[in-house]
């Protein structure tokens, strides 16, 4: 395989992979489901939702540190973290797509003309769904902090190890 193949490979299971990464964060939405009624206790939809939500961000958080090594390699480091907050941004967009608008990542191949309409009313009618755009900057932001906090203490454990 040629080096021209092999970027467009890695870049395509890169676009790939972005599809997918806001599944992992959307199980935090969840929580949203313990106001309903069930003959089973709070406390454990509560530890089952928090475990799954905790998991899904951990691996979403683990996917991403992977996919910043993969950016330090093919763009010029300096907009390296502006990405990785775009790329958080997309991923609020798309728990709102998915929460709100009842669209899965699978839609992108099922439906993508209805799928697509909806991207594009949100971005040519902003104020019209402050909403979505609330959602998104808030998860970003949110995702943000908790991702460079965990690299921070990842990096701090790493260096304490090789000393």
């Amino acid at each position: 395989m040629s080096k021209v193949e092999d970027k467009t490979t890695s870049w395509g299971i890169f676009f790939l992979w972005l599809l997918f990464f806001p599944n992992a964060m959307y199980i935090v939405t969840d929580l949203f489901h313990l106001n309903e009624s069930t003959n089973v206790p709070k406390w454990f939809d509560l530890l089952l939702l928090f475990s799954a939500a905790l998991n899904g961000v951990l691996m979403g958080m683990s996917s991403l540190y992977n996919i910043e090594q993969f950016l330090k390699k093919n763009i010029s480091v300096k907009y390296v973290p502006v990405v990785v907050f775009s790329l958080l941004l997309l991923c609020g967009y798309g728990i709102y797509l998915g929460r709100y608008m009842r669209w899965n990542s699978w839609d992108i191949f099922t439906q993508p003309f209805g799928l697509l309409m909806n991207i594009a009313h949100d971005v040519k009618h902003p104020l019209r769904k402050t909403d979505s755009w609330m959602l998104s900057g808030l998860f970003a932001t949110w995702l943000f902090i908790l991702y460079r906090y965990a690299t921070q203490v990842f990096s701090k454990k790493q260096t304490q190890e090789t000393a």
